[in-house]
């Protein structure tokens, strides 16, 4: 649901406000905001499936095959945060205005993927 509400609230201020285009619509500003909302979709994901097995009276661990979906995303998290670094130094070099907007926005993805991996998501997947 957040992740919804977070994409309803930037729509709404491209729409609303004419000094948002250079911050929200530059490339880097997209990056990471796309950045944040797929890792909360991964969190949602996650939690869904948790609450699905806790419906059926499954409290034990997410299955093997989907621990194995979030350790791809763990992955996937990390080589999407180099590349956000890349594209922080392209925000320095071609936006100077839109750099506190873009660093807010990946400083809290980043945080987030944090929070990920040290409460939950698994660190190692181990075949039983």
């Amino acid at each position: 649901m957040a992740t919804v509400i977070f994409a309803v609230l930037w729509v709404s201020f491209l729409v609303q406000h004419d000094w948002t285009d250079s911050y929200l619509t530059s490339f880097s500003s997209v990056y990471a905001f796309v950045l944040l909302e797929f890792i909360l979709l991964q969190g949602s994901l996650y939690w869904f499936l948790k609450w699905k097995r806790a419906k059926e009276n499954h409290y034990a661990h997410l299955p093997y095959t989907q621990l194995r979906i979030f350790l791809f995303f763990k992955r996937l998290n990390l080589f999407l945060i180099a590349l956000g670094i890349a594209a922080f130094f392209y925000q320095l070099n071609a936006f100077e205005s839109g750099v506190f907007w873009f660093s807010f926005l990946y400083v809290f993805a980043i945080i987030d993927i944090l929070i990920i991996i040290t409460s939950g998501f698994p660190i190692k997947v181990q075949r039983k």
